[in-house]
C-alpha cells in the first residue's frame, strides 16, 4: 500500500491514535504482522494473547523503543516519526512490565521525573510540588515518598511507576502487566487508581497488556487480541467471552461463571482435566465401597 493510502486509511478512523498495516521484524523473526486498530481518545483497551504472541512487542514499537519494518502509526493524523522524543512523550507514557530500579532516588523524585516530559526540571515551580503531591496522594505513596526505590515490595514500586507516568500528563497510557505478580489486595488499588485517573481526566486513553482476562473483560471497553503476531479479534468484552473463540486462541477449555454483583461473565479456565477427575473420583467412590 503506498505512503497516502496509509495516510487515507488513517484519517478516515478518526483516532487519537492509529496503526495502519504494521510489521515488525527483530532478527530476522516476524514478531508483528499486518496489525491495524485505532484508539480514541477516553478509550481504555485491553492487549491480551497467548505467551509470545507479541503484545509487549507492540507496545514498545508504539513507544518507539523498538523498529518497525513497515506500516504505519499515527498520532492525530501524524506520524510519530515527525514528533521528537519530548513531543512523543507528551503522547504516550509507558509503565513496563520489567522493574529496573535505578538507585538512590526517593519515590518523590521519581514521580516529579515524569514531569520532564512536559519541559519541567526539579522544584522548577511551586505547582510542581503540589502536582506531585496530588499525584502520591491519589496514588496512597504519602507515607512512601521520602523512601527509597529500592526498599519498595513489588506492589508498592508498580504504584510508583504508575504514579509518574501520570504525572507526565500524557493522552495515551501505554502499561505493560501492571498487575502482574501482585495481591489480590494490590491490583485492587492499581485498578482504584486507573479509574479515578479516567474519572479526573475523560480523554485520557490507555493500553493495557494484560494475562488477566477477566481485568481486561470488565475494565477495558474493547479487547484486542494477538496470536503468532497477529491481530486475531477486536471488538467488545461481550463478544470475547465466547467459548469457541476461547479455544481457538489459546488451546484450552474455558468455562464462564456470572458475577452475582455486575451480572458479567467471569472466565475461568479449565485447567484441570474433566476426565481425568472424573477418573480419579471413581477410584476413590470404589475404595470407600470395598
Amino acid at each position: 500500500m503506498s505512503d497516502n493510502a496509509f495516510q487515507n486509511k488513517i484519517a478516515q478512523s478518526g483516532s487519537l491514535l492509529s496503526v495502519a498495516e504494521l510489521n515488525v521484524s527483530l532478527g530476522g523473526t516476524t514478531i508483528l504482522s499486518d496489525i491495524s486498530f485505532g484508539l480514541s481518545a477516553g478509550e481504555f483497551v485491553a492487549i491480551v494473547g497467548p505467551n509470545g504472541a507479541g503484545k509487549t512487542t507492540l507496545l514498545r514499537t508504539l513507544l518507539g523503543a523498538a523498529p518497525f519494518s513497515s506500516g504505519c502509526i499515527n498520532l492525530l493524523g501524524k506520524s510519530v516519526d515527525t514528533y521528537s522524543t519530548i513531543e512523543r512523550a507528551k503522547f504516550l507514557s509507558y509503565v513496563p512490565q520489567s522493574r529496573e530500579v535505578p538507585a538512590g532516588f526517593s519515590v518523590r523524585e521519581f514521580v516529579e521525573m515524569g514531569f520532564y516530559a512536559q519541559g519541567y526540571r526539579f522544584s522548577s515551580s511551586g505547582s510542581i510540588a503540589e502536582s506531585t503531591q496530588s499525584i502520591l496522594s491519589n496514588a496512597d505513596l504519602i507515607e512512601l515518598s521520602e523512601r527509597y526505590l529500592e526498599t519498595l515490595s513489588g506492589g508498592e514500586l508498580q504504584r510508583v511507576y504508575l504514579a509518574a507516568a501520570l504525572a507526565q500528563s500524557s493522552q495515551i497510557m501505554l502499561l505493560d502487566e501492571p498487575t502482574t505478580f501482585l495481591d489480590p489486595a494490590h491490583q485492587r488499588k492499581l485498578v482504584s487508581i486507573l479509574t479515578n485517573a479516567r474519572r479526573e481526566n475523560s480523554k485520557l486513553s490507555a493500553l493495557i497488556v494484560t494475562h488477566d482476562l477477566n481485568l481486561a473483560v470488565s475494565f477495558a471497553e474493547r479487547i484486542l487480541t494477538l496470536k503468532d503476531g497477529t491481530l486475531v479479534f477486536d471488538g467488545a468484552p461481550e463478544e470475547f467471552c465466547d467459548e469457541k473463540l476461547l479455544q481457538e486462541i489459546y488451546q484450552s477449555p474455558m468455562r464462564f461463571l456470572v458475577d452475582s454483583q455486575t451480572g458479567k461473565k467471569v472466565i475461568v479456565p479449565a485447567l484441570l482435566d474433566t476426565d481425568l477427575l472424573d477418573t480419579e473420583g471413581k477410584k476413590k467412590s470404589e475404595g470407600q465401597s470395598r
